[in-house]
């Protein structure tokens, strides 16, 4: 009697709110090459390499993906940190983003495979059985190589706690623990894994369904996926067969094409602060919530008040104000406002002062 089990995605349905909260929108990739990856970093920080052996960066504040790297050769893998740094395998050698137009090759060895980075201090590579880590230390990558059979195909470092998944020679994902030692996460073949921690993963398995990974439980997200990719706060990002880019928002499953140009007030409210004299505003600084400063052209260092805090009732109606906290007839350099309420100023004797009372400096 023959019991193995052939898999198959003939069971699998989309979970019903994913339907419902479907947005279609259009998409502005400047050209109809493919995407052969997505990668993100923190928020909506990505970065693409398509067919052409071109790695384009999402511009957010211009609304449009920036040409940043052509090479003239296969460019093997790319990935981007939870920092922000961008690492690309081409032609034998690592390269990392530098600066602005500038790359810099940090390792060299024949027939890399797939690359990972968790941020800048911390590089793995997959190489047929070898695993390559990079350490950054003193303006310098050092170098380590462990020979394990186990990894052949992909690496993920998890950015929440730098453990290592990786897919095996068999596609199964597993979770690394040493050279000798791994924990198997999946029963089905993969094509493709990003990692945020032990126990949070996506994938998208041989069908091209994507996949999410956490605590022991394996949820089908989205079926017709090319790749994927999910940033540092859990929100996922994936490409589907047509070239365009989903955005599946962090903890609700609700999908929208990335990228329409919509007006970002529509769902803000307003609100004005009752600034009471025409002097000009050089800064503004906050802590928590409204707790904000301005500094005025007269060099006035001043507070907004809830009147209410301070014992200011008029008709039982709390009121806000701004209340001068300092003043000097020289210069105030610079001002700055920390988290827990504390202000500090740079005078023009270059001192630094923090408040310590109600008005005391």
């Amino acid at each position: 009697m023959n019991l193995a089990l052939k898999w198959s995605k003939s069971w699998f349905e989309r979970p019903p709110d994913c339907k419902q909260t479907t947005i279609v929108k259009n998409f502005p990739f400047p050209n109809n090459t493919g995407i052969i990856k997505i990668d993100v970093g923190q928020g909506e920080d990505f970065w693409i390499l398509t067919e052409n052996y071109e790695l384009y960066h999402w511009d957010a504040i211009r609304g449009k993906f920036i040409l940043k790297l052509q090479v003239s050769g296969f460019a093997r893998d790319f990935s981007v940190g939870s920092d922000g740094s961008v690492i690309l395998i081409f032609g034998n050698a690592v390269w990392i983003r530098k600066y602005f137009e500038s790359w810099e090759s940090i390792y060299k060895n024949d027939d890399l495979r797939n690359i990972s980075i968790c941020d800048r201090n911390l590089v793995f590579i997959a190489n047929y059985g070898y695993l390559f880590v990079g350490r950054y230390y003193n303006y310098a990558y050092s170098w380590e190589r462990y020979a394990t059979h186990y990894i052949n195909y992909q690496v993920s470092c998890a950015f929440h706690d730098k453990s290592l998944w990786f897919i095996g020679y068999d596609h199964y994902v597993n979770l690394f623990v040493d050279k000798d030692t791994i924990i198997i996460r999946s029963e089905v073949p993969f094509k493709q894994i990003k990692a945020l921690s032990e126990q949070h993963v996506i994938g998208i398995d041989e069908y091209d369904t994507l996949w999410e990974y956490t605590n022991g439980i394996w949820t089908g997200i989205k079926e017709n996926v090319r790749s994927a990719t999910i940033n540092y706060n859990g929100d996922i990002f994936h490409i589907d067969n047509n070239n365009y880019i989903y955005k599946i928002s962090k903890n609700v499953y609700h999908f929208e094409y990335l990228f329409a140009y919509q007006d970002v007030n529509i769902n803000n409210f307003n609100k004005v602060f009752p600034f009471s004299n025409n002097t000009g505003i050089i800064k503004i600084d906050v802590g928590q919530g409204e707790d904000f400063w301005i500094l005025t052209e007269k060099y006035e260092v001043i507070y907004l008040v809830d009147t209410n805090t301070e014992s200011y009732l008029d008709n039982d109606v709390i009121k806000e104000k701004f209340i001068h906290k300092a003043k000097t007839n020289e210069p105030v350099f610079d001002f700055s406002v920390r988290s827990d309420g504390t202000v500090i100023v740079s005078n023009y004797l270059y001192d630094l002062c923090i408040k310590n009372d109600i008005n005391l400096w």
